[in-house]
């Protein structure tokens, strides 16, 4: 059974990132992990027009740990990926389990800028580089 990476303690457990979108969570440190084959599934399940609801219990503010965390199913290092030149925050992602955890928050953070139906699009070398080219024509004291 995977266990969370942050507190390494808790083993993760079926949880409900907003309707329809199931995944594993920890119940101390209120993480998520969230299987793209999951996601996907999901994802083509929405019409164009439905915005995703948020889940109640993931509306806290968003935690932005900058440690490097093991993925729960393979214990390979994740990698972290910006999703915004709006947040510092990072997604952790295993790209062999095709896995990705969501800090505290991190979701709904997600989701309110709009990102929710584009999770796949972030791990992307087109997305990482348009979020360094919005970073190179920042002035210096931006950076």
């Amino acid at each position: 059974m995977a266990s969370c990476p942050k507190c390494q303690k808790e083993p993760l457990i079926a949880t409900t990132v907003t309707s329809g979108l199931h995944a594993l969570g920890c119940p101390n440190f209120d993480g998520i992990l969230l299987s793209l084959v999951s996601y996907r599934a999901w994802r083509e399940a929405q019409s164009i027009e439905s915005a995703p609801e948020i889940n109640e219990q993931n509306t806290s503010p968003a935690s932005n740990d900058k440690t490097a965390c093991l993925c729960p199913k393979c214990r390979a290092l994740m990698s972290k990926y910006r999703f915004t030149n709006a947040s510092d925050n990072q997604l952790d992602f295993c790209a062999h389990c095709q896995e990705v955890w969501f800090e505290q928050g991190e979701w709904a953070l997600v989701n309110n800028l709009s990102l929710a139906k584009e999770i796949t699009q972030i791990f992307t070398r087109p997305w990482q580089y348009s979020l360094r080219a919005d970073d190179v024509g920042k002035p210096n004291e931006a950076r």
